[in-house]
């Protein structure tokens, strides 16, 4: 748990990151979005099924390359990017309980496909550095 009063870190959270407490409010602000959006009925032309599809892509890669890039250490990468494809699973699961939406396994793929981009990304690629970056720009 963060520890805000204190200003201990016991997540381990990257501590280049000026604003580690900004980053994970963002974060859970993310997840939150993600359920509701995920829960409630949403019509309309924007919802057409290649469309839907390519939304669960990049919801998932966005949010799980979010909090990938709060943490630094491999097991904890990991960790996430395996609590994102559970929580897609979940999500999938309790949207069969709604009446206006349905479990959808293609679904379930393009969640996983968009945690594993993610994962490749902040592993491979400069994007591990995206947060970093950012707090340079706005307080320099």
């Amino acid at each position: 748990m963060v520890d805000v009063i204190n200003k201990k870190i016991p997540l381990h959270i990257d501590p280049a990151l000026r604003y580690p407490y900004c980053w994970v409010l963002v974060g859970m602000a993310g997840v939150v979005l993600l359920v509701v959006a995920s829960l409630i009925s949403l019509q309309g032309d924007f919802m057409s099924h290649q469309r839907d599809k390519l939304y669960h892509f990049c919801a998932y890669t966005l949010l799980t390359g979010w909090w990938l890039q709060l943490f630094r250490q491999h097991w904890q990468r990991a960790s996430i990017a395996l609590l994102f494809v559970v929580f897609g699973a979940l999500i999938e699961y309790f949207q069969s309980l709604t009446p206006m939406r349905h479990m959808d396994y293609v679904d379930l793929l393009a969640n996983s496909s968009g945690v594993l981009i993610a994962w490749a990304c902040v592993r491979y690629t400069r994007m591990q550095n995206l947060l970093r970056w950012l707090e340079r720009k706005t307080t320099a």
